[in-house]
């Protein structure tokens, strides 16, 4: 009986049961635009019409895995409006330009690979107002990101 509880006393220690270690970390979704405007966003040709003014510069980050998608909406649906009314249209990192009477998809980054930061050029063609009335016209252009 000694020599057992020698013997047993003798071996090493082994584990009976197990336990698990779960191990974890998150990554949130940053979807985000940040617009710098230039100054001829606020000094637009509405008399004779402008064409290729750069309006303003929008920084685009996101990292999810689906992409995102750019849109904008106009207060006054794609009229600068003061005394009288005038379109104007605009163009979004390259693409044609488009009028804004409706909400429109300016672009669509169906996936990603890596978080993305990227800078877009706002363009605005106004269409001239010769018999216009003096006065300020202004538009006010949301331009949002959404995840896919």
């Amino acid at each position: 009986m000694k020599f057992l509880l020698l013997l047993f006393l003798s071996m090493p220690a082994f584990a009976w049961n197990t336990g698990v270690l779960t191990l974890s970390g998150t990554i949130a979704s940053d979807c985000r635009v940040e617009i710098a405007t230039t100054s001829q966003s606020t000094s637009l040709n509405v008399l004779n019409g402008s064409t290729n003014v750069l309006v303003a510069t929008v920084t685009e980050t996101c990292n999810e895995l689906n992409g995102y998608k750019i849109t904008a909406s106009s207060l006054n649906n794609g009229l600068l409006k003061g005394p009288l009314s005038t379109p104007y249209q605009i163009s979004y990192d390259g693409s044609a330009f488009m009028s804004l009477t409706t909400d429109q998809v300016l672009k669509n980054v169906t996936s990603l690979s890596s978080k993305v930061i990227h800078d877009s050029a706002v363009l605005v063609n106004v269409t001239a107002l010769p018999d216009g009335i003096t006065g300020t016209y202004q538009d006010v252009v949301t331009i949002s990101i959404e995840a896919n």
